[in-house]
């Protein structure tokens, strides 16, 4: 495959993704979480029916099985096209795309061997003021989705693609006029 090393970006996220959620199921923080920085950050146990921080958890079925299990599938098989016909001058969404691949496997493995659920152990929330006061006022909560590696590897490949498309996009310097 061209562009083949890239899949061991892929790789490494699958392998770290899977390690780490192992491990918490094999911990005490399925019983009690662990806190890390106090107010901000703790591993805490959880299951996510839905995507990417609890998005269409709460859909019916069928519908929720065609969301979580078809249409990534279909973007794995996107992404592989991409990196397939990305050309070697495209380093930073190849990493992008590396990244998305290899957490989306990881989420989708998690979905296919545990009954559709995918385990997520990252606990965020923000508990100073003023910053809690503001996140509570513009979005409700000052609690972030618990996460996992593989949504964190999925979020950096979309900002890293995004910034790629802004930087091509950026309009070139004009020359100096007489």
């Amino acid at each position: 495959m061209k562009n083949a090393r890239y899949v061991s970006i892929s790789v490494a996220v699958l392998i770290l993704d899977q390690l780490t959620k192992w491990a918490i199921l094999h911990s005490s923080v399925v019983e009690r979480p662990y806190v890390i920085v106090p107010g901000y950050a703790r591993f805490a146990f959880g299951e996510n029916s839905g995507a990417l921080f609890g998005m269409f958890s709460g859909l019916e079925q069928p519908w929720r099985t065609v969301v979580l299990l078809i249409v990534p599938l279909a973007a794995i098989a996107l992404v592989l096209f991409f990196m397939r016909v990305s050309g070697e001058k495209d380093r930073l969404a190849l990493v992008g795309l590396a990244l998305i691949l290899g957490g989306a496997v990881g989420n989708q493995l998690d979905r296919l061997l545990r009954h559709g659920r995918v385990v997520d152990f990252m606990d965020v929330s923000f508990d100073a003021e003023p910053v809690r006061g503001w996140l509570v006022r513009t979005f409700g909560s000052s609690h972030w989705p618990a996460f996992n590696v593989a949504d964190s590897a999925i979020v950096v490949g979309a900002l890293l693609l995004a910034f790629d498309l802004l930087r091509q996009t950026k309009p070139k310097p004009r020359g100096k006029r007489s």
